[in-house]
């Protein structure tokens, strides 16, 4: 991904960009988010008393991506051009696998927040079984 598209996630997500970094396989340059970092911090063991850190990644997430992939130990891999973007890419499904060619068709319901009570446009009815939260409510749970 470009610097520009990580800078605009991290103000869309007012995630302060800690450090840029190059990525050991590719030598792109990829950010470190103060949120990432946090995470780390929180999941990282205690032994013997003392918080035992995890090192951030070397790898920027395109490739952590392919290294997830080739663990999965999938067989076929498919070159075929992105439906998003139109660039070319390797991909698990067959270029003329019809659903790639198929957007969902998707009802949007106008809903609350179930915990702030923001109206909000959503893909799940106010009825829904489960909790829907606004963005900024869901960021502020997962983050």
């Amino acid at each position: 991904m470009q610097k520009a598209t990580y800078e605009f996630i991290s103000k869309q997500l007012n995630d302060r960009i800690l450090e840029w970094r190059k990525c050991s396989q590719c030598t792109e340059e990829f950010p470190i988010f103060q949120k990432d970092q946090e995470m780390l911090e929180k999941i990282a063991p205690t032994v013997g008393g003392k918080k035992q850190l995890f090192a951030t990644s070397e790898f920027c997430p395109d490739c952590r991506a392919r290294q997830r992939l080739v663990r999965r130990n999938e067989r076929n891999f498919y070159s075929r051009t992105s439906s998003l973007s139109g660039k070319k890419i390797f991909s698990l499904y067959s270029p003329d696998a019809e659903r790639l060619n198929k957007k969902p068709k998707r009802e949007l319901h106008l809903r609350t927040c179930d915990k702030c009570a923001t109206e909000m446009i959503s893909v799940y009815p106010q009825n829904a079984d489960f909790k829907v939260y606004c963005e900024a409510c869901y960021n502020k749970e997962v983050y």
